[in-house]
């Protein structure tokens, strides 16, 4: 009896650990929306679709997307008075070999469609919005928005808030600018890698 007990733990840790990798994650979402309260109120309901390519026809276990606007207006980069909007999408997955799956199909149609390779930085991005994203063992962290909110002082302020709050040391960072550049920031893949190709 004690030896099926093991046996049924041992065959359980991974769903344990998933779940509990799974909550932790939400747990980060829930704790930076709180975080974030006095300046953005959360919307869940009639988004606009986000141009981060295929991510979300690939296969995941769990995903939550939503905008944070701003309570009050700000002046944007073309000097009107209006509130700030910024899009967030969120996708879990139950290991490393279906995050990796999913990766690879999302680099081949990437933002608009572009296919962009592991590892490459591109000088330019047609079309691009300012985007930053975190890709963790099973989750990834996706923020996007308009290029008429963003300067590089609330960009960095952006990936900084990111890697606090869904970052950790082994994330991959891709950044992409206002019409490009796209830049592999942190962990950047081995480019012979075909992990990802």
């Amino acid at each position: 009896m004690k030896f099926l007990t093991w046996a049924i733990l041992f065959c359980a840790l991974p769903f344990l650990n998933f779940a509990q990798s799974n909550g932790e994650f939400k747990q980060r979402i829930t704790g930076f929306v709180a975080s974030a309260d006095s300046v953005y109120e959360r919307k869940d309901l009639n988004l606009t679709a986000q141009n981060i390519g295929i991510i979300n026809e690939q296969e995941h276990d769990w995903t939550s997307s939503f905008m944070l606007k701003s309570k009050a207006k700000e002046i944007n980069n073309i000097g009107n008075k209006v509130y700030s909007k910024y899009y967030f999408s969120f996708f879990t997955y139950p290991d490393v070999t279906e995050r990796d799956y999913a990766v690879k199909f999302w680099l081949q149609s990437f933002i608009d469609g572009v296919a962009i390779r592991p590892g490459r930085d591109m000088r330019t991005y047609p079309d691009a919005q300012p985007t930053i994203i975190v890709i963790n063992e099973t989750s990834i962290a996706i923020l996007t928005y308009s290029c008429k909110f963003g300067t590089d002082e609330s960009f960095n302020d952006w990936r900084k808030t990111m890697l606090t709050w869904f970052g950790n040391p082994a994330s991959t960072i891709i950044e992409v600018g206002c019409e490009g550049p796209l830049d592999w920031t942190k962990n950047r893949p081995d480019s012979k890698d075909r992990t990802w190709r």
